[in-house]
């Protein structure tokens, strides 16, 4: 009896879950189609926001900050060398890319992730230069789609940062929110 209750409680978890994937599979679809196109002027925009919320910022304390980006999601470091490229007219060939992951990760296996993601895409030559450190936490990033954070850095841009802030500026301006 007692089996036969946790087999029908398994097969009630499993069908919960197959409604969950597809409801939020029918969400995605839809509101995907709510972006349409993108133009050269919502491709800055984007590519501001998304410093603004993972890159390095200028302070009283260091005025000289060149553009760094850090992130670990795939298709945020692709939009972000687009936009570094495209709108901000960087050569990506001088771009350094930096992989910070775990000690305990397989460090082999990310290095060869980022390098057929990114140069299959940007058909540019990285270096990706391994930034192991040893912390002690409770990782649950431990499987098959860990690979690592990127840490994008930019030579001698503290002009192209500085711009950024400006861009950012106008946007805090427009929407009214100073």
């Amino acid at each position: 009896l007692v089996q036969k209750r946790l087999k029908m409680a398994h097969k009630g978890a499993q069908i919960k879950k197959q409604n969950r994937i597809q409801s939020t599979k029918k969400i995605v679809d839809k509101t995907k189609q709510d972006i349409g196109s993108m133009s050269l002027r919502e491709l800055l925009i984007t590519g501001v926001c998304l410093y603004w919320a993972e890159g390095a910022k200028q302070k009283e304390t260091n005025v000289s900050q060149k553009v760094v980006f850090s992130n670990s999601d795939t298709h945020m470091i692709k939009i972000f060398l687009l936009w570094l490229d495209t709108i901000c007219n960087v050569p990506l060939q001088g771009v350094k890319l930096e992989l910070y992951i775990h000690k305990t990760a397989d460090t082999e296996k990310a290095v060869d992730y980022w390098k057929n993601e990114l140069q299959q895409d940007q058909n540019i030559d990285i270096t990706i230069r391994l930034k192991k450190h040893n912390i002690s936490s409770n990782r649950k990033n431990t499987g098959k789609s860990y690979h690592g954070l990127i840490r994008i850095v930019v030579p001698k841009s503290t002009n192209l940062n500085r711009k950024i802030q400006g861009w950012v500026q106008g946007i805090i301006e427009a929407w009214g929110v100073v």
